[in-house]
């Protein structure tokens, strides 16, 4: 046998033997967090005060009904803070029409934003501002809350002492393709982050989704606040960090009976979502890393299928061990996350999806030197620079 043949055997074998490993991982991680529902978590005999921000920008189709199921939750003291982001469509306007029917709306209009800021995390700093509740929570505009959502979600946070929730929401997609996708998101996201060491004290890990970020007024206060992400894209997992790094007790859940969003209204969408900030989330707006991790995944993911075809035997059986433990594997993480099966059996397809997104995001900020957002250009240099979040 020639050196070549040596070579693609043993990268088939060495990447089989990550593949196992990944799906071992990858499956602590996802059965790490407890869904809302599961815990048995008595009413507190009276709920602190809650502020809830919103930031909107161009949400005009998605933001009068995830802001009503804010509005009309059975939750006492209960301030809900929209922040209409220099929108220019009708967010601003609907905004306010809602403000004519709940007392305890809240209303700010941006209209310029200051040099060296990320409009959302701007939007977050004014609402923070004017919020008065002992707990905070930063939630997207396109969220939908379920009825007595916050109630569930707070008795489990007073519960389990935590000073930091993060929820996951059950999250829609559309068509096969999009689902697929997003699965193979989802395995990337849980691959990169140690999600069982969020609720332990003695750890360093932490976690912040945007979509449910929940915080005790008293220690954000510590921290050095949002000036200090003022140009971080990741600004929930910035937030989750500032609080684990001033000693919040951190907790991640499943709130899939809580909470519900459509994460992109197609698979166009969100490839094109991605792209914006994928250089910096992935590669740290490093144009090499962006171009070559897509590289090394596609390695990555082929070296179990190149091992079929080997001359060792070993290498055939050990291929198609990895290649067969993955119907398992998807079928626990799917059960585990609530998604549809049969998409998820192709998560390992659906992860050149962002990694597509990584190559268009990669390649748009070096043909510019940066990145556009909502209309504002910044500079790759500044981006690096003013960076707080690393995976």
């Amino acid at each position: 046998m020639d050196y070549f043949t040596y070579l693609v055997s043993g990268y088939s074998a060495i990447t089989g033997l990550l593949w196992l490993i990944a799906y071992w991982f990858v499956l602590k991680q996802i059965y790490a967090p407890q869904k809302i529902n599961q815990v048995n978590a008595p009413e507190p005999s009276s709920f602190p005060s809650l502020s809830v921000l919103v930031p909107a920008c161009n949400e005009a189709d998605k933001i009068s009904p995830a802001l009503q199921s804010i509005l009309k939750q059975d939750y006492p003291n209960l301030e809900v803070i929209a922040i209409n982001d220099r929108s220019t469509d009708q967010t601003g306007e609907i905004i306010e029409q809602l403000a004519t029917q709940y007392d305890n709306l809240r209303v700010i209009h941006i209209e310029t934003l200051p040099d060296g800021w990320l409009g959302k995390t701007h939007a977050l700093k004014k609402g923070y501002e004017i919020a008065k509740g002992d707990w905070v929570l930063a939630t997207d505009a396109d969220v939908c809350y379920k009825k007595l959502a916050l109630r569930s979600i707070m008795a489990v946070a007073l519960h389990h002492d935590r000073d930091h929730v993060s929820c996951i929401p059950k999250i829609k997609n559309n068509g096969f393709l999009h689902e697929t996708a997003f699965d193979g998101f989802v395995s990337l996201l849980f691959s990169q982050q140690n999600i069982e060491g969020v609720s332990d004290p003695e750890s360093d890990d932490y976690f912040g989704f945007g979509a449910f970020n929940m915080f005790r007024r008293k220690f954000f206060e510590q921290t050095r606040g949002f000036a200090w992400l003022r140009m971080e894209v990741t600004d929930d997992m910035g937030i989750a960090r500032m609080l684990r790094d001033h000693g919040a007790k951190q907790g991640i859940y499943y709130a899939f009976d809580q909470l519900e969003l459509q994460w992109y209204g197609s698979l166009g969408k969100m490839i094109k979502g991605l792209e914006k900030n994928s250089i910096g989330v992935v590669a740290h707006y490093n144009y090499w890393k962006g171009f070559l991790i897509p590289i090394i995944w596609l390695l990555f993911l082929m070296g179990p299928l190149a091992g079929l075809f080997s001359s060792f035997t070993l290498v055939q059986i050990l291929s198609s061990v990895v290649i067969i433990a993955s119907i398992p594997f998807n079928v626990m993480a799917s059960y585990k996350l609530e998604r549809p099966l049969l998409p998820f059996l192709f998560s390992a397809l659906g992860i050149f999806f962002p990694m597509y997104a990584l190559i268009r995001s990669t390649f748009a900020c070096f043909k510019r030197g940066g990145i556009s957002w909502r209309g504002t250009f910044y500079a790759v240099d500044e981006l690096r620079r003013m960076q707080r979040v690393h995976f």
